[in-house]
């Protein structure tokens, strides 16, 4: 080949590198460019730049040792390629990069400099990234919910279950289950048919399901999951099943439990045995249940919506309890009840809607929400009008017995022999002249009997010892 055709071809392999579609740079011996694509520049950044006549190495002064000296080998004859490579830029910014680097010949055997054919794939890998950020999220997120995938191929009657969809039937992680067998995990009876049927209805007219339903482990651990699936179909054909199973166990039994307290509470809430009113923060009933319906005669109706106690509540007791809170607290009652988590409890008398009057024992508290802040109170209430009655009773006919020791001159005395308490009668510690603080025991007792009636009062004792009896009574007469 003439120069001039040398000369012309040089010409022409410039004018198609820098027409060039792709990053291509021609470079003589020295590593100085001969021509560069638009796209080489635009790759590298370099618009505006003088390149032309300027040295690789001047342009990129991050290329290293390593690189530099594999452009030698090039440059006697070998040839680089690579699919895939960080490029640290000076300004410190990875360019992942491909390049396919080789010498040119100005004649047969004469290198006259390198051709360097490169692509930018910094965005390619970017989003390689992100879809592997996304995969291991995406699988972080099914291990934490427990979620996992399965497929059913109804040509080959393959069954394919995911990692997690083993662990969730606690089987092995290469464990192959049998179409015919699989339903088997489902618990027999609702669960199991349940199963059966929506499968057929996705296999025959291709309806999706999405059910809960109770399986039983490989190992006997009964768990509740959801089954998600839908058909692949081929000319008018199921083919295939594919879907999602989750491990909704927990949940479902927190689900039970909170229907089962829901279902509790409601049964207290309309227990005729114990009255629950409730108020917003302004201290307006807003809820009545059917046990204070039932203690104090009032329907719902007529009082949803008053202040709390104006209508049943006598009001020098509510005095009395402002007061006393107020003392403890040195603040509003329901407040100092609220930050304190404390509940007041005490004995009031209610005024029923007939206007008789009743004795109930109260707990007061207040409501608060998640956040802390009072949004109304708790008022529980129970009947207690006849145990104070019959302690009204106990105590007339104690004063009255009192009475009548004082007249008769006789005390009495009870020996717990399990216990080994003694109590004597206020009486007794007259006739004996005991102070009443003084500690008691049988030997109190026995101490002042007559050396004479000691054994007769002996045998009595151990005759009641051996009769079984826990408590020894007695009385004395002065």
């Amino acid at each position: 080949m003439s120069t001039k055709d040398s000369e012309l071809s040089e010409q022409y392999n410039k004018i198609f590198i820098e027409q060039a579609p792709t990053a291509i740079a021609m470079l003589d011996k020295d590593m100085r460019y001969i021509a560069v694509s638009q796209r080489w520049i635009t790759d590298y950044k370099m618009e505006g730049k003088e390149i032309i006549g300027r040295s690789h190495y001047e342009l990129f002064p991050e290329i290293g040792e390593d690189w530099k000296a594999n452009h030698q080998k090039c440059l006697k004859g070998a040839i680089d390629i690579c699919e895939e490579a960080p490029f640290k830029r000076a300004d410190g910014t990875i360019q992942w990069i491909y390049w396919d680097v080789r010498p040119w010949y100005v004649s047969e055997g004469k290198i006259g400099g390198l051709l360097m054919h490169t692509g930018d794939i910094t965005p390619q890998k970017e989003r390689e990234k992100e879809r592997a950020r996304m995969i291991q999220i995406l699988d972080k997120t099914n291990e934490v919910a427990r979620i996992g995938t399965w497929e059913v191929n109804l040509s080959t009657n393959e069954v394919y279950w995911s990692k997690m969809v083993c662990e969730i039937h606690e089987v092995p992680e290469n464990y192959r289950p049998q179409l015919e067998t699989a339903i088997n995990f489902y618990k027999e009876g609702e669960s199991r048919e349940t199963i059966q049927r929506v499968v057929n209805e996705a296999m025959l007219t291709g309806q999706p399901y999405d059910v809960e339903v109770e399986l039983v482990t490989a190992k006997g651990t009964s768990l509740w999951t959801r089954a998600i699936g839908s058909g692949e179909f081929e000319d008018g054909q199921c083919v295939g099943l594919f879907g999602i199973f989750q491990d909704i166990n927990e949940g479902k039994l927190a689900e039970q439990a909170l229907s089962n307290a829901n279902a509790e509470l409601k049964a207290i809430f309309n227990s005729k045995s114990v009255a629950i009113i409730t108020t917003n923060e302004k201290g307006i009933i807003n809820h009545f249940n059917h046990g204070a319906e039932y203690l104090l005669g009032y329907s719902t109706s007529e009082i949803i919506g008053t202040q709390i106690p104006s209508l049943f509540a006598k009001m020098e007791e509510v005095e009395r309890f402002r007061q006393d809170l107020s003392q403890k607290y040195g603040k509003d009652p329901l407040k100092g009840l609220a930050e304190n988590n404390e509940f007041d409890v005490r004995e009031w008398t209610y005024i029923k809607k007939d206007g008789s009057k009743i004795t109930v024992q109260v707990t007061i508290s207040a409501i608060k929400d998640t956040h802390g802040e009072i949004t109304g109170s708790l008022t529980v209430a129970s009947d207690i009008t006849a145990i104070k009655n019959a302690e009204i009773e106990l105590l007339r006919k104690n004063q009255v017995l009192n009475f009548a020791e004082r007249l008769s001159m006789i005390g009495n005395w009870q020996w717990n022999t399990i216990t080994n308490e003694v109590t004597w009668s206020s009486n007794l510690y007259k006739i004996f002249n005991v102070d009443i603080e003084t500690r008691l025991t049988y030997d109190t007792y026995f101490s002042f009997v007559h050396p004479e009636d000691k054994e007769m009062v002996t045998n009595h004792v151990q005759y009641s010892l051996e009769e079984k009896n826990s408590r020894i009574y007695c009385i004395g007469l002065s």
